[in-house]
Formats: structure tokens, sequence, C-alpha cells
């Protein structure tokens, strides 16, 4: 029992360094190209991935609402990487058209990663 209380304990100090990291990678890219949309998206995009793999560490098994830690976190990790990926896919194209089509194709790669990983 106190070892999955230590493990717990060091995923939650590995999601604040990931967290404070994407920070500063956000401010870093700020701070060269003045432009706000990098300092919003790139966090997003690196917690978002940290979030997609950190669900192989986290809880497999169903609680009583069928869900479990590992399948709420790649969801919200897809969630935030599609996020922050529409917003540097639309700056650097401009187009809303191709903003969506990456959008859905996130949204397609969540869905078979679903079926694979069933």
């Amino acid at each position: 029992m106190a070892e999955s209380g230590s493990r717990n304990l060091d995923v939650s100090a590995l999601t604040w360094m990931v967290l404070l990291i994407s920070i500063a990678a956000g401010l870093v890219a700020f701070f060269y190209t003045k432009d706000f949309i990098l300092l919003i998206c790139i966090p997003l995009v690196i917690f978002g991935v940290y979030e997609m793999f950190s669900s192989i560490v986290k809880n497999h098994q169903n609680d009583q609402f069928g869900t479990n830690e590992s399948s709420v976190a790649v969801f919200w990790g897809f969630v935030i990487v599609t996020i922050g990926g529409a917003g540097l896919v639309f700056k650097y194209t401009g187009s809303l058209i191709i903003t969506l089509v990456f959008a859905l194709l996130m949204g397609a790669a969540y869905m078979a990663f679903r079926i694979f990983r069933k």
C-alpha cells in the first residue's frame, strides 16, 4: 500500500515538473518571437503529450462508472494536444480549414488509439 502511495507522489511530482518545464518552454518561445500564441500553445502541446504518455503508469482498473485513470489521461491528453496543436497549425498556416482538418485527424487518431488499445 505504501508503494502505491509513493508511486502516486512520484507521478504527481513529475506532472508538476513537466508543467513547469512546458511553461518555461512557452516563455522562451515568447521571449524570442514575441508571439502570444506560442506562449499558450507550446505548453499545451508539451503537457498534452506528457499526459498521453503518463497513462502508461496510471491505474488501469475500471471504477464503478466503467472508466479508469489511464483512459481519462489519454482522453484529456488528446484534447489538450488538439487544442494546442490547432493553435499552432492556425498560426503557421492561417487557414481555418487546415486547422479543422487537423482537429478531425486528432479525433480520428484518438478513436483509432482507443480501438487498438482494447
